[in-house]
């Protein structure tokens, strides 16, 4: 059965986000409580598309610049049930051996985060550090 984890650092992020978005932080944690809640649901976290049939909607990209590095972090982008993108993005690994999900941080979409150096080695520590798999 698959499983979500938070990393610390995406937990305090998402306590970050309560305080100065609540509307925001609570539209990622109803759409990550749905997937707890319905792990049918997880299969969806590993296929790259705009999911519209959930309320909230997403969609699923591939990182690329980790999926390059060999680790399987994807990007998902939320939609509220009218209007645009919020201004947030969760990024998260999978471990499919485990079936594990691990959000990993909880950023703003204006951030570039294939090039954000910083950002890359703290994922890559935490992947590490989990034990995502690196497929190179």
């Amino acid at each position: 059965m698959p499983s979500l984890y938070y990393e610390l650092d995406a937990e305090e992020e998402l306590d970050a986000l309560w305080e100065s978005d609540e509307d925001t932080a609570a539209l990622i944690e109803e759409l990550l409580w749905q997937f707890e809640e319905n792990p049918a649901l997880f299969d969806e976290l590993c296929k790259e598309k705009r999911h519209v049939t959930h309320a909230p909607s997403f969609e699923v990209k591939r990182f690329q610049h980790m999926w390059q590095k060999g680790y399987t972090v994807y990007t998902l982008k939320i939609w509220p049930k009218e209007g645009s993108a919020i201004a947030y993005r969760v990024l998260y690994a999978h471990h499919p051996q485990k079936d594990a999900y691990y959000v990993l941080t909880v950023m703003q979409r204006d951030l570039d985060y294939d090039a954000d150096k910083a950002l890359i080695d703290r994922i890559i520590a935490a992947c590490e550090t989990i034990g995502i798999p690196c497929y190179r």
